[in-house]
């Protein structure tokens, strides 16, 4: 290798790629200024950031600044729970409403106690305890189907016209005892009271008490 004199040294010195060498450390130095200036890295920390502004398109600021009145809302109107008495629903799935639907589940309750299924000493059967020596030439009669509540209340439902007359159960068409019915089979006033007045009484009281959504109207 042969020594280099000055005029080399400077030649070499400023070709091109160290040119660009130098034009990028300029580069560095001056951005590195001008994010740390005299006041230091802590300067730079405090200096406050540029503010970001959305703009919104117009249409959307015509919408959201509307002379048009917002519509009132509208009341819900709140639910009312179910009734939990299953005898007040089986008697109206079956047809009674109003007066004699409480006529017809104070009968009921009278009669079974609301129990489906019981057969009494004297042989009456289901809810509304229909006698079999009085009725089972009937062509309704079906042992088996009287001791489901609802076959026993539909029985009930057509034998009474709709719960307008209760004369097989010692009622007349206003719900009062026919106590000359009872009487006519050996009954004491005393046995017709404990037996059919009072019980029926009792339960026309109870239905009153039941939930309002029990009773129909």
């Amino acid at each position: 290798m042969f020594p280099l004199s000055k005029r080399d040294i400077v030649r070499h010195l400023f070709t091109l790629p160290t040119v660009s060498a130098v034009v990028f450390a300029l580069l560095v130095a001056a951005t590195v200024w001008h994010a740390f200036p005299a006041s230091g890295v802590e300067g730079a920390r405090t200096r406050p950031m540029p503010a970001v502004v959305f703009i919104t398109p117009a249409a959307n600021l015509a919408a959201a600044h509307t002379d048009k009145p917002i519509a009132a809302l509208k009341p819900v109107k709140p639910v009312e729970p179910e009734c939990s008495n299953e005898l007040a629903n089986l008697l109206e799935s079956v047809g009674f409403r109003g007066k004699n639907h409480k006529e017809a589940w104070a009968i009921a309750m009278r009669e079974s106690r609301g129990n489906a299924d019981v057969i009494s000493s004297t042989n009456d059967y289901g809810l509304f305890q229909f006698n079999y020596a009085a009725h089972n030439s009937q062509p309704w009669w079906d042992s088996k189907k009287l001791l489901t509540a609802e076959y026993n209340a539909t029985v009930a439902f057509e034998m009474s016209r709709g719960g307008k007359t209760w004369y097989p159960w010692g009622l007349d068409g206003k719900g009062r005892t026919k106590a000359h019915i009872y009487q006519s089979i050996g009954w004491s006033q005393s046995k017709i009271a404990s037996h059919i007045t009072d019980p029926y009484r009792k339960f026309v009281a109870e239905y009153e008490d039941l939930p309002k959504q029990c009773r129909t109207p």
